[in-house]
Parts: C-alpha cells; sequence; structure tokens
C-alpha cells in the first residue's frame, strides 16, 4: 500500500512540477504592461568649452566657403566645373579657386583684355564729359 502512495506522491509532485513551468512561461496578455528591463532615460551631457569652440569654427569656416562661393565670378565657376567636374562640394569648389586664385585671375583679366579688343565701347570718347580744372575750383567755391 505504501508504494501505492509513494507513486501518487510522485505524480502529484511531477504534475505541480509541469503546472509551475507552465505557468511562469505563459504568453502576456496584451492588455498586460512591460516593464523595460533596462533605464532608458538618455542623460543630456551640456557640451564641453572645445566642442563650443569647434562648432563655432566650423561655422565660420562654412560661412566664408559660402560668401566666396557666391561672390565667385561666373567664368570662374563654370572654368572649375568643367575641369573638374560638377560633382563637387562648395568647399571643394572654393579650395580649389583659392589654391589657383592667380590663375583664375589672369584668366579673368585676359577674358576682359578679348573683350575690350573685339567689343568696342558704346559711346564714343569724345562725347564723354571732359574734366576741366578750372570748373572744378569754381564750383567748390
Amino acid at each position: 500500500m505504501k508504494s501505492k502512495h509513494v507513486l501518487w506522491l510522485i505524480a502529484a509532485i511531477a504534475a505541480l512540477a509541469i503546472f509551475i513551468s507552465c505557468g511562469c512561461t505563459r504568453p502576456r496578455s496584451p492588455k498586460e504592461k512591460q516593464i523595460p528591463e533596462t533605464d532608458t532615460i538618455e542623460q543630456i551631457t551640456p557640451p564641453t568649452v572645445q566642442e563650443v569652440l569647434q562648432w563655432r569654427e566650423n561655422l565660420r569656416l562654412d560661412k566664408y566657403v559660402d560668401s566666396v562661393f557666391l561672390v565667385m565670378p561666373e567664368q570662374i565657376l563654370t572654368q572649375i566645373l568643367v575641369t573638374k567636374g560638377t560633382d563637387l562640394s562648395n568647399h571643394e569648389i572654393v579650395s580649389i579657386y583659392i589654391s589657383n586664385k592667380d590663375f583664375y585671375d589672369k584668366l579673368i583679366k585676359r577674358s576682359m583684355d578679348i573683350q575690350k579688343e573685339y567689343i568696342p565701347d558704346s559711346m564714343p570718347r569724345s562725347s564723354l564729359p571732359q574734366p576741366n580744372c578750372d570748373s572744378i575750383h569754381a564750383a567748390v567755391r
């Protein structure tokens, strides 16, 4: 008789163990809140002095590049784009221009000389007012 009781006791323990293990791994219902296991709060750290100075220097460089790019003569920009390609950034274009500024300035001067040679002034020189020293002195008095 005791062996029957022992078998029932073993069967009951096994059933209890199965019940406990199934209960722990049951799927959560959609209404249950899931609590994250790690802290998700982000700490915002203020920038260091060096980071602020670097940001300012980058901003200064960007403004310089933009100002040079915007005032470059169209002929120079066209020349750079034709020879170096149109996939350049503004930084690259300005760098090319500044590093070869003498060449590009001479290019513009040659272009202006050719233009003067082949396209005469539209206003004849005789029709331009000639400064007269006497008239300047009279106007000042």
